[in-house]
């Protein structure tokens, strides 16, 4: 009897709407969310060239701050943290904490180029500061894509959440409602 509610709850999850067969108000089909990952773990790896470009050293000798120096090398081991967060991501795409890392990670590499760019601009090429700047605009369509993701998949997550809240405090009242010769 035990047993019961668990498998109760259990139905009510599944009948909740099929998010994950790409329903349009909901989340994104998994399969479709993997190749987007993958697609922008793809387009991320075009950056790595450009930021092998980047000699710091030199913008110093031109007076740049040293700072610069390890603010790049930062940006470079950001990158690595986002690829290696969209791997897990394409791996699990149906789990929150793994968007939000990636989200995050994402943002976090833009700020950072967005800066290193500046300098770019001023102490070493500007045409290459504009190849950045044309690798953002190429790709905010995939980041928005990523946002998206995460505020639907958390809406989803709330939803589920809310349905077995709902369902186990049902079964609380069943369970206290029965009399006391019927367990």
């Amino acid at each position: 009897m035990r047993i019961l509610p668990v498998l109760l709850l259990l139905s009510v999850v599944a009948s909740l709407p099929a998010y994950s067969q790409n329903n349009v108000s909901g989340v994104a089909a998994e399969w479709n969310t993997r190749e987007s990952i993958v697609a922008m773990a793809t387009r991320l790896g075009e950056v790595k060239p450009i930021l092998e470009q980047l000699k710091p050293e030199q913008w110093v000798a031109k007076g740049a701050p040293e700072a610069y120096v390890q603010q790049l090398e930062s940006t470079r081991e950001e990158l690595r943290g986002v690829e290696w967060s969209l791997e897990r991501l394409a791996a699990k795409p149906e789990k929150l904490s793994l968007v939000v890392d990636a989200y995050l990670r994402v943002q976090s590499f833009r700020g950072k180029v967005t800066s290193i760019n500046e300098a770019v601009r001023r102490y070493q090429n500007p045409a290459i500061a504009e190849l950045l700047d044309a690798y953002f605009t190429d790709s905010a369509a995939s980041q928005i894509q990523l946002q998206t993701y995460l505020r639907d998949l958390s809406e989803l997550k709330e939803a589920e959440l809310e349905v077995m809240e709902s369902e186990a405090q049902r079964c609380r009242v069943q369970q206290i409602q029965r009399r006391p010769g019927q367990r």
